[in-house]
């Protein structure tokens, strides 16, 4: 029988990667940016979606309970709460399918968004984020240095935001759920396939995002 490599702990949040799925949940190769990437998040929240199974109960003429039937509770998925330290249009954009602004003088700059078409289809994303492993009072070494999370597909919209004395929070809210499409992954870097609504594995440093904003998914991933 396999052995996890030691009994370790996961300590903060450090960065995050989305990228782009197709309509089936396949990753999107086609899109030349299909992918984006924050190396300062604040939080991510998971809550699970919980179905609650039937209970059936039967009593007899004296009110004694004589039959019960009770199902078990089934996790469908969950929803995400995803708080950001910096405005990242370019990942806010390609998470919600909100449409940017350029700048007049120079179309090649992005200076804001418009929030997404209410009827518009929600962009399929694969989230992917990362934390430290630690090991007592010390950073577990490479490869298993960092804990990465994953989100095989995703849906997200802009959470409530309060403009006040201070820094914007900058939320998005999503929910997750499985995806029997994703292979290994947009980058082709995840061990197994990850098809349920979320898992997780130890992971090496060089795989961190180091940087905020657009970043090209591999064209070759699925090769």
């Amino acid at each position: 029988m396999a052995n996890q490599p030691g009994c370790y702990s996961v300590l903060d949040f450090c960065a995050i990667r989305a990228s782009r799925l197709t309509a089936d949940g396949t990753p999107d190769y086609d899109e030349e940016f299909g992918s984006a990437e924050d190396n300062s998040p604040i939080s991510l929240g998971r809550t699970a979606q919980v179905t609650t199974g039937d209970r059936f109960e039967r009593k007899n003429g004296c009110g004694v309970v004589c039959s019960v039937k009770e199902n078990p509770d089934t996790t469908t998925g969950e929803t995400l709460s995803l708080s950001l330290c910096n405005l990242n249009i370019e990942l806010i954009e390609l998470l919600t399918g909100a449409t940017v602004i350029l700048d007049p003088a120079d179309p090649n700059v992005i200076i804001g968004f418009i929030v997404p078409d209410p009827t518009a289809v929600q962009p399929s994303i694969e989230l992917n984020g990362w934390s430290k492993t630690w090991d007592a009072d010390s950073q577990v070494a490479d490869p298993y240095s960092y804990t990465r999370f994953v989100w095989p597909l995703t849906t997200w919209r802009i959470a409530d935001w309060t403009l006040q004395n201070g820094f914007l929070d900058v939320t998005l809210e999503g929910k997750a759920s499985g995806n029997s499409n994703i292979s290994d992954g947009s980058f082709s870097d995840h061990p197994a396939a990850i098809t349920e609504y979320f898992g997780l594995f130890f992971d090496e440093a060089a795989n961190v995002p180091d940087g905020c904003g657009y970043l090209a998914t591999p064209v070759n991933a699925a090769s």
